[in-house]
């Protein structure tokens, strides 16, 4: 039984995107951030995971 062109396309085009979808699956490798976090006493703390940064600005 011979295999038709367009089947082969379909399948590998398939191939293709299942294997797309896997190497965009990997967590991430650093710690996890939560933020913002709102506090009990009705603060806010934000976080940043920035270990080369020298400094932090905010505007508000």
């Amino acid at each position: 039984m011979m295999i038709q062109p367009l089947s082969i396309r379909f399948w590998l085009t398939c191939l293709l995107l299942s294997l797309g979808r896997l190497a965009g699956a990997q967590p991430p490798g650093g710690p996890t951030v939560v933020s913002p976090q709102v506090n009990a006493d009705n603060t806010v703390t934000f976080r940043l995971l920035a270990p080369a940064a020298k400094d932090v600005k905010l505007n508000a």
